[in-house]
């Protein structure tokens, strides 16, 4: 794997308003002998931002927690309040910042955040199977 500053696929991300996330995700990069690298000392931040010709205001940033650093294993938790947002397309990175300030970009693409159709009962099911 090569890491660059501006990785070539596009990602997708689509939320519904106000509901809170989980995202986990595993990082696989490996050195130059193939061996998985230790995401013990590096800093992951999800950023997503307003539209360029609506501002480009930062309107979600997120740091990520390590679950388990050796197998590059990390998760966004998101609250409803993070994705308390209009319905729109939200352009947003994901960036690795090593120890030694060494930052590159991994993950970029677009946050799609949809309609909540009800969101004063969000996940709260009584008596029905919702799937």
């Amino acid at each position: 794997m090569s890491l660059g500053n501006s990785p070539n696929k596009f990602t997708i991300m689509r939320l519904e308003q106000s509901k809170s996330y989980a995202l986990g995700m595993r990082f696989v990069a490996r050195d130059e002998e193939q061996t998985q690298l230790d995401l013990t000392d590096c800093v992951i931040k999800l950023v997503a931002r307003e539209q360029k010709h609506l501002g480009n205001a930062v309107v979600l940033t997120k740091t990520a927690v390590h679950v388990d650093d050796p197998n590059g294993l990390i998760r966004f938790d998101l609250q409803a309040s993070d994705t308390d947002l209009d319905e729109g397309q939200y352009p947003y990175t994901i960036t690795i910042t090593s120890a030694n300030d060494y930052s590159s970009v991994i993950i970029k693409g677009e946050l799609v955040v949809e309609a909540n159709p009800d969101d004063n009962n969000v996940n709260v099911f009584t008596g029905v199977n919702p799937s």
